[in-house]
């Protein structure tokens, strides 16, 4: 039975996952990718192969979404699976790189508090910012993640490659979900 693996988006945790880890754990192996303390989605793919053994399902959201693609193109026959989740397949524009470097400066000089209330709504849908136990969910998976790994998990996105070309060789079974109101991942 191939291995479920969740990759935490961009300041996330496990935590992310924690309802479908909860149903899912009785009847399957689980795994939770650990996208900290790495500066390029290469090298966050290559950990996830190096950690776990046999055929496996990947469930990326966002930044976890490119890392799963990362991941079926360096090794496609492991990937039996792939769910990928408000992300995208294209490469940053130049525009996005200096915004994300401009975060991660703005960061570094002390101005990092993970996602801030101004940011939420980028994050979650109105209905979704209403639930309390959310919101603080997502104050403390970027707490927990912290600003040394926001600038690495940062440089990684920014310098992601196109996966396009590599997708039409994947030949498992997929689907890609993004919500009609995502502010970050357009349809």
């Amino acid at each position: 039975m191939p291995t479920l693996v969740f990759i935490p988006g961009l300041l996330c945790t496990s935590a992310l996952f924690q309802a479908q880890i909860d149903v899912l754990e009785t009847t399957h192996k689980i795994k939770v990718a650990d996208t900290t303390g790495l500066d390029s989605i290469s090298a966050m793919s290559e950990r996830i192969l190096a950690q776990t053994d046999g055929p496996l399902i990947l469930f990326g959201l966002s930044m976890g979404g490119y890392i799963a693609m990362e991941t079926a193109r360096l090794n496609a026959s492991r990937v039996h699976g792939l769910g990928l989740f408000s992300t995208g397949a294209r490469a940053d524009t130049e525009d996005r790189r200096k915004m994300r470097n401009d975060l991660v400066r703005l960061s570094a000089i002390g101005k990092f508090r993970g996602v801030t209330p101004r940011l939420l709504p980028k994050f979650l849908s109105p209905q979704a910012l209403q639930n309390e136990q959310l919101t603080n969910t997502v104050f403390y998976m970027a707490e927990t993640v912290g600003q040394h790994n926001f600038a690495l998990q940062q440089q990684a996105i920014s310098n992601r490659i196109d996966h396009r070309p590599h997708l039409s060789s994947y030949t498992g079974p997929s689907c890609v979900v993004c919500g009609d109101i995502d502010e970050l991942t357009t349809a």
